[in-house]
C-alpha cells in the first residue's frame, strides 16, 4: 500500500464527520519522529540503500551524485525521493525524484515540486525542517515516522543520506520511506510520540 493512501479528504460512509471514539484513540492529525541509529538498518530496502551510499562515498562524508547507482539497489527505487537545494531559487527545496510508493500528489510531494509548498502546514513544517536538519548535519538520519491523517495513522522507517553535486556541501537528500507494521515500531511511536 502506498504511503499516499491517507491524503483523501473523503470519509468512509458509515464513519461520522466527528468520532469522538477515535478521537480518544489517535491524535489530531499530525507528524513526529523518533530518530534511530543508522547502524541498526535492518529493513531490506533501506539497508541496500544505506551499503550503496557508505560503500561509494569512500570515506568521504557525502556521496557523490556522480556516484549513486541507483540500479545497485533497485528494490528502493519506488521508496526514494531525491530532494535539491536550491541555493539561487526561493523557495529552494525542490523535489527532483518521487518513487512510485511515495509520491503524494494530495499533498504536494511530487517530482518538481517544492518541500516549502507541501501542504498541509504540519506535514510541509516537517519535512521542512528534516530537510534542513539533514542538510545543515551532512550525516545520515535513521528515523521511525508517525503520520496521522483523518483519523488514519500510517508508520514508517524513513533513511535520509546526504548527497553532494560540486563537493563543497551537502546540495541533495536521498530520502527512503518504507511502511512498516512491526508491533515494535506501533509500541515504539506510541511511548516515545505520545
Amino acid at each position: 500500500m502506498k504511503l499516499h493512501y491517507f491524503t483523501s479528504s473523503k470519509r468512509e460512509p458509515d464513519r461520522p464527520a466527528h468520532d469522538p471514539e477515535l478521537e480518544k484513540v489517535l491524535d489530531p492529525d499530525g507528524i513526529g519522529s523518533i530518530d534511530l541509529d543508522p547502524a541498526e538498518i535492518d529493513e531490506r530496502k533501506l539497508r541496500q540503500l544505506f551499503d550503496h551510499w557508505d560503500g561509494a562515498r569512500q570515506g568521504r562524508p557525502w556521496l557523490s551524485r556522480a556516484d549513486f547507482r541507483p540500479e545497485l539497489c533497485p528494490s528502493v527505487l519506488p521508496h526514494l525521493a531525491l530532494i535539491e537545494r536550491r541555493r539561487d531559487a526561493v523557495p529552494s527545496l525542490q523535489i527532483r525524484l518521487t518513487g512510485e510508493e511515495i509520491a503524494n500528489p494530495g499533498f504536494g510531494f511530487v517530482k518538481g515540486g517544492y518541500v516549502e509548498r507541501i501542504q498541509p502546514d504540519w506535514y510541509r513544517d516537517h519535512l521542512l525542517t528534516t530537510c534542513l536538519t539533514a542538510l545543515t548535519s551532512g550525516e545520515a538520519h535513521y528515523q521511525l515516522v508517525r503520520a496521522v491523517y483523518d483519523y488514519r495513522m500510517v508508520l514508517y522507517r524513513r533513511l535520509i543520506l546526504p548527497v553532494t553535486v560540486e563537493g563543497q556541501s551537502v546540495d541533495m537528500l536521498l530520502i527512503a520511506s518504507v511502511r512498516t507494521r512491526r508491533l515494535a515500531d506501533l509500541i515504539a511511536a506510541g511511548r516515545e510520540l505520545g
